[in-house]
């Protein structure tokens, strides 16, 4: 089965959505699901399609792959990806950790 893992969003949703068009089980990583339901109930958001939400520090890279690796190994994942550029580190670095195809960690990051 298709089962990618995405860390955070961005508002529209667009993405969750063609995701689960193209008939991928969806798993969103996120700080703060209320970030996104501003107090709606989850079944009248559009949100409602992710078909797995778990709550994690994702502005922590660590606690990132931490969290993957740990959940790949009971829901096997084919990819990790995001849809929000500030998480393209912790998506690449956590898909990187689980061996699913990805650009190397050290192409997302910024040059210091």
């Amino acid at each position: 089965m298709k089962h990618l893992l995405l860390v955070e969003s961005n508002e529209s949703i667009a993405g969750i959505q063609a995701c689960k068009e193209m008939g991928y089980t969806v798993t969103l990583l996120t700080q703060n699901i209320q970030h996104y339901l501003k107090g709606q109930p989850l079944e009248s958001h559009p949100l409602h399609l992710v078909d797995y939400i778990h709550e994690v520090d994702t502005f922590n890279e660590e606690a990132v792959v931490d969290f993957v690796k740990e959940y790949h190994q009971a829901n096997p994942l084919t990819g990790v990806m995001s849809f929000a550029e500030f998480y393209v580190v912790q998506a690449t670095a956590a898909a990187h950790a689980i061996g699913v195809p990805t650009m190397h960690p050290l192409a997302a990051k910024c040059p210091e």
